[in-house]
């Protein structure tokens, strides 16, 4: 099959003894790069399709028009070159062959290309340069890429270090690599001291199973980017909430390098919304507690109800009702996941004497440095108790009992779930009425 891009009257002998049209027609016109020949004047003598393809034009064979290039223009370093100085006619002038040269070609519509050319001259029997043969072939996607990773590392070098918020490379181990002044300030560390460290370690962040997962599988290529919310401990021990938003930064094939973690203190706005969420939590549970007052049948459907108020909108994890008896005695009269053993050794301990008109709530942060009777100390410790609250029920200015909300960990409380739960024993108060069980309405 005849190859319609080579024209053999024009080849000079050279080309016919180096390149016999008769047996390369096919693999030349097959191959998967551009391919031209010109002859030493720079005269195109020959291309095949996908030169032309890349072109975006067919050259005329043998003219002086289309010489040493079929594309409309060359550019070199973002300048355009004159076909006097073009890689073919500089081939063509010396005789050096030119490997992995990267330009541009500029086609007849306007648009652009990336390529890279190598091209080999072709000497005759006696050593003189007869002509030259090109190869090249797109690169436009490798290049627009490699573009796209240097703008991006230009613009984070010409930000990182002086943004307003935290800034952090990440490598694919999720170790910091490279951090900025700011995040190091929102830590509270130096920034060398930050390096290598990863940003899953538990002195770094609470609670950063959602980052870490999400995070596995940014460098898996999943996703290229994700954002989270989550505490970090700062050097001094004190929290903070932080928005972080993790971006890829890829390789020229799509691999990944590190992440860039943009971080910013969002500690104000997020406990406005905790804030916010446990007041209509609570407000929701106080409706609740008192909806279901009117249904109540009995003493102990009071107590069910109460302790799961509670329960719902202070977040404890158990809780108590305990009810001095006609005796005097202090008694469990309805209890949420507390033992037995727990119950019998300290029932009938009060904070308050029986004849109090108006005590106080008395909130215990963490048992381990209250002062408390060390039996009682040690059966909280036995039961794992590591805050608790005392609230006192009363009713017409006399002492009931007493509201128990217990904490497994140490427990900072606040005047809306004091209040709350003032709120909830007044009801009990009111509803058993007389310091008697039997009273309750």
């Amino acid at each position: 099959m005849r190859n319609d891009y080579i024209a053999e009257s024009v080849l000079p002998d050279v080309f016919r003894s180096e390149f016999p049209l008769h047996a390369k027609p096919d693999l030349i016109e097959n191959l998967p790069l551009a391919i031209y020949a010109c002859d030493v004047q720079g005269r195109i003598l020959w291309f095949n399709k996908q030169a032309a393809a890349l072109w975006g034009r067919v050259p005329t064979i043998g003219s002086d028009d289309d010489r040493f290039c079929g594309s409309h223009k060359f550019y070199l370093n973002g300048r355009q070159i004159s076909p006097a100085i073009a890689p073919m006619a500089r081939v063509l002038r010396t005789g050096d062959a030119i490997h992995g040269l990267e330009g541009k070609l500029e086609r007849p519509d306007g648009s652009m290309i990336s390529v890279m050319v190598h091209i080999e001259p072709v000497e005759g029997e006696n050593g003189v340069i007869g002509g030259a043969i090109s190869c090249f072939h797109d690169i436009t996607r490798r290049i627009q890429a490699e573009d796209a990773v240097k703008r991006q590392e230009q613009r984070l070098v010409a930000t990182f270090d002086h943004a307003g918020i935290g800034l952090a490379e990440v490598n694919a181990d999720g170790k910091l690599r490279r951090v900025n002044g700011c995040l190091a300030d929102l830590l509270g560390y130096p920034a060398s001291e930050l390096l290598d460290r990863s940003i899953f370690d538990p002195f770094l962040a609470e609670s950063a199973n959602i980052d870490e997962q999400e995070f596995r599988r940014q460098v898996r290529g999943e996703i290229d980017h994700y954002t989270v919310e989550k505490r970090i401990v700062r050097r001094d021990g004190t929290k903070l909430w932080i928005a972080v938003t993790s971006e890829s930064v890829k390789d020229v094939d799509g691999r990944f390098l590190y992440a860039v973690r943009v971080q910013h203190d969002v500690t104000a706005r997020k406990e406005a919304e905790i804030a916010l969420l446990r007041h209509v939590e609570e407000q929701s549970a106080l409706y609740e507690f008192t909806d279901g007052l009117q249904r109540a049948a009995t003493l102990d459907d009071v107590y069910q109800l109460a302790l799961s108020v509670i329960g719902r909108a202070l977040r404890c994890d158990r809780s108590a009702v305990l009810l001095f008896n006609e005796t005097g005695e202090l008694n469990f009269v309805a209890s949420r996941r507390l033992s037995p053993a727990y119950q019998s050794a300290v029932a009938g301990h009060s904070p308050w004497p029986l004849q109090s008109t108006n005590p106080e709530p008395i909130a215990i942060e963490d048992i381990e440095g209250a002062d408390l009777p060390k039996p009682l100390k040690d059966a909280m410790r036995s039961e794992g108790i590591g805050a608790l609250a005392f609230i006192p029920i009363i009713s017409q200015d006399r002492l009931l009992g007493k509201f128990m909300t217990y904490y497994d960990l140490p427990h900072a409380f606040s005047q809306s779930q004091i209040r709350l739960a003032q709120t909830v024993a007044r009801q009990l108060g009111s509803r058993c009425g007389a310091g008697s069980q039997r009273n309750c309405a």
